[in-house]
């Protein structure tokens, strides 16, 4: 997983093994303290 943090905007980048990964990637990013956006980039591995 690429994690690019630009002005509190963050971008999640990368492929992981299922949706439930995806999900818990996104929900930890937006407990970041001073984020103020998540965009969710990750791909499922097939």
């Amino acid at each position: 997983i690429h994690i690019i943090v630009e002005n509190g905007n963050i971008t999640l980048e990368g492929v992981v093994a299922n949706e439930g990964d995806r999900n818990l990637a996104y929900m930890r990013a937006s407990q970041v303290p001073g984020s103020f956006s998540v965009t969710n980039h990750l791909r499922v591995e097939k």
